[in-house]
């Protein structure tokens, strides 16, 4: 979902189509320019009548997330497309699940998930600019201190990082298992008995092991302006509000979108660290 701030927003639907509207009227679909692709993932309006759209994959739509991760899907890419005459063009391609975008001194700032980073688009390329984080960034977000919020959906983990490297073993558990079963990243915790290394490393007699290689959680990083890490809220591995994928300031709170959990949540932006943890 995007706001040009005059009236006109703009939303991406699971199914790859794009909807525009303004206030009191109904949406209307917009048509694709040739050779974009049909998973939306993040918008943003760059201008009033410019709309930046982010294409997670060019094979698989935006609730296939996971078999695009199990096959080291980088068909992602970031497009700008006029609303006046439907006219777009590609600023960047070849990306690992572009999941976010936002506008930092009229420069392109992605969230790139299967790459675990942020990268700068610049003339074609995708400059990283933060490397290495701790799991799979999703959406980001202006703060009002003129830095930024990194919404993060799901842990990296060492078990995880090595099914990647494993070809062999990948097909044979996409072909053969339930896709709720792989041994892959979640939005929620999963509560069935078919749930992957629940007898040994995630749970004894039904409780979660202080240990545990957790397959979700729920994590929001504060960047500042140079987008460095100087916070950050969770929601712990024995929590409910996982999955979180979005956020935005508003009224002096910010509201986060726990998919996993089903839930919008509130953290005061008044208070220090302890309050907003809590």
């Amino acid at each position: 979902l995007a706001a040009n701030g005059a009236g006109l927003f703009a939303a991406g639907l699971a199914d790859g189509s794009l909807h525009v509207w303004g206030s009191g009227q109904e949406s209307r679909a917009i048509a694709r320019p040739a050779g974009m692709a049909a998973c939306p993932t993040a918008l943003l309006f760059r201008d009033p009548a410019t709309l930046i759209i982010c294409h997670g994959s060019a094979q698989n739509g935006p609730e296939s997330w996971k078999q695009d991760l199990m096959q080291r899907g980088a068909s992602g890419s970031v497009w700008s497309m006029s609303l006046g005459d439907g006219a777009g063009r590609q600023l960047a391609g070849g990306l690992a699940f572009p999941y976010g975008v936002v506008l930092a001194q009229n420069q392109l700032i992605v969230s790139e998930s299967w790459r675990h980073r942020l990268v700068r688009i610049e003339g074609g390329a995708a400059i990283p600019i933060l490397r290495d984080l701790p799991g799979y960034p999703a959406r980001i977000s202006p703060a009002g201190d003129n830095g930024f919020w990194l919404c993060v959906f799901a842990p990296r983990s060492q078990l995880i990082e090595f099914v990647l490297r494993e070809k062999a073993y990948r097909s044979r558990m996409m072909a053969e298992i339930d896709p709720a079963h792989w041994v892959a990243p979640t939005l929620s915790h999963a509560q069935d008995f078919l749930e992957p290394m629940q007898g040994g490393a995630l749970k004894s007699h039904g409780i979660l092991k202080p240990w545990a290689p957790t397959r979700s959680y729920g994590l929001v990083i504060r960047l500042d302006a140079q987008f460095q890490p100087i916070a950050s809220y969770h929601s712990r591995a024995d929590g409910t509000h996982h999955g979180v994928t979005s956020c935005a300031e508003a009224g002096g709170r910010l509201l986060v979108a726990s998919k996993g959990g089903d839930a919008i949540l509130a953290l005061p932006l008044a208070g220090d660290a302890k309050e907003l943890a809590a």
